[in-house]
């Protein structure tokens, strides 16, 4: 047997695996947000390993703000509260860094908005309110697209698509689309190139569509209105740089 191939395999540290065992108690329910961690002596025991070891799981535990520093005490911890805002960050952060070392692509990310968005659309045309189409209105891009630059064009596209998001009134996409749109904000000037008029191109359609509560129109015009942007991708596919795993 060619044992060269676990060169390749991560092998979890001692405090990775206490860690890994702590989440999975707060998977199941049987740990609550704001209930305190048992302290490190009681864990080292439990667990039958050294406190430095349990103090190390415990600082893995709290980067990845799954429990945090107890505010009634000088020391020890509590169980998060787990708010979709917090993983919008770590999932916008994720998204930034594979496009800024390019193991991601924008048009990777776009097709991902459009798995998304596309659904959002026919969600915020069942579920919208009189606020929610209120504030979809005041976000639709006015006619005098030629006095404002690409950029506050990009800007006010991806802004309708937030509201449109919040429209859904389902916390999960509204903070999936938030991160995707986060991230995208930060590469805006590889899209400067986009034609402005393409750029928010169907979205009086996919507004009246919600309006009048039509799910399948609504859809259908958020994939006319985002395929613009799929052409633009397509025709400058080489510049996008694209990592290839043989």
């Amino acid at each position: 047997m060619d044992t060269t191939i676990f060169r390749g395999v991560e092998l979890q540290t001692v405090p990775q695996q206490i860690a890994n065992a702590i989440k999975e108690v707060i998977y199941e329910g049987k740990l609550q947000p704001g209930e305190s961690v048992a302290k490190q002596e009681e864990l080292a025991q439990t667990f039958g390993v050294s406190r430095p070891t349990i103090r190390e799981a415990l600082r893995l535990l709290s980067r990845e703000q799954v429990i945090l520093p107890n505010p009634h005490k000088e020391s020890g911890y509590v169980i998060a509260n787990f708010h979709p805002d917090n993983a919008m960050t770590n999932v916008r952060d994720t998204i930034i860094l594979s496009l800024t070392f390019q193991t991601m692509t924008l048009l990777d990310l776009f097709h991902v908005r459009q798995m998304l968005e596309i659904p959002c659309a026919g969600l915020a045309a069942e579920r919208r309110t009189p606020k929610d189409l209120e504030r979809l209105r005041t976000h639709l891009p006015d006619a005098d697209l030629k006095s404002r630059s690409t950029r506050e064009i990009i800007e006010m596209d991806l802004s309708f698509h937030l509201v449109l998001a919040e429209s859904t009134h389902n916390p999960l996409a509204i903070m999936l689309v938030r991160a995707l749109t986060t991230a995208y904000m930060r590469f805006i000037p590889a899209l400067l190139q986009v034609d402005k008029a393409s750029i928010v191109a169907d979205l009086p359609e996919v507004f009246e569509a919600i309006q009048d509560q039509d799910v399948e129109l609504a859809k259908l015009q958020m994939q006319h209105h985002m395929s613009n942007f799929v052409n633009f991708y397509e025709m400058h596919e080489r510049s996008f740089t694209h990592v290839h795993h043989t």
